[in-house]
């Protein structure tokens, strides 16, 4: 077996555990290994970028030679163990692991990313229902119905606010009135006594008031 048909092997190999335990998308094992470097260590990432890197180079450099092949074998074989303990001891796909990963912060962001949508949907799956169910119930009322009895309603609201405000508007016309005929009788009192004052001299004079009493002898 040649050297190519090895690194080929290999790295096929990878790309179909990485699709089918960690759902990896994408064409080729760079891309692949993108797609879900938020799951994995840094130091496995660039394991599986070295190796697709190996590949590429082998497949589309010409007169690219590759010696080494036996460190390439045993860092293929080295990647698939350490994917298959990873497959192992995570429960659910993306779950935080016992052990912190030593991340990059591009891969940080995406892990971090994932984890607030997935709470997001799970936050909002019960309201998500309640709306449907909602939509379904007001598809089975008829048309003609429910818009003759949002109007009912709706004129109702409008005539029992008009009749409020009709009947505060007189009452508060009443007694505005009441207290302004009474504030005006008494304002209008003290201009009269004001600008007409009593003049004494118009009194009329009474000579009996003053006679001085006869004396008698």
């Amino acid at each position: 077996m040649s050297n190519l048909d090895i690194v080929f092997g290999y790295t096929k190999k990878i790309e179909k555990f990485l699709e089918t335990e960690f759902k990896a998308e994408g064409r080729g094992l760079h891309t692949k290994i993108n797609s879900i470097e938020y799951l994995l260590p840094i130091a496995l990432i660039k394991k599986v970028r070295w190796i697709a890197t190996i590949r590429n180079n082998m497949a589309h450099t010409e007169g690219f030679e590759f010696d080494n092949i036996d460190d390439f074998k045993s860092t293929c074989e080295a990647v698939l163990s350490e994917l298959e303990a990873i497959r192992r001891d995570s429960a659910v796909l993306g779950k935080q692991r016992k052990a912190p990963l030593q991340l990059s912060p591009k891969a940080q962001h995406k892990r971090i990313k994932n984890q607030v949508d997935s709470l997001i949907d799970r936050r909002f799956k019960d309201q998500r229902k309640e709306y449907s169910a909602f939509v379904d119930t007001s598809r089975s009322i008829p048309l003609n119905q429910s818009k003759r009895g949002i109007n009912n309603r709706n004129i109702n609201k409008n005539i029992k606010k008009s009749t409020w405000k009709t009947m505060l508007a007189v009452a508060l016309f009443i007694l505005f009135g009441v207290i302004g005929i009474s504030r005006w009788k008494e304002v209008s009192n003290f201009f009269n006594t004001y600008n007409n004052p009593v003049n004494l001299e118009s009194i009329p004079y009474q000579d009996d008031d003053i006679k001085p009493k006869r004396r008698h002898k």
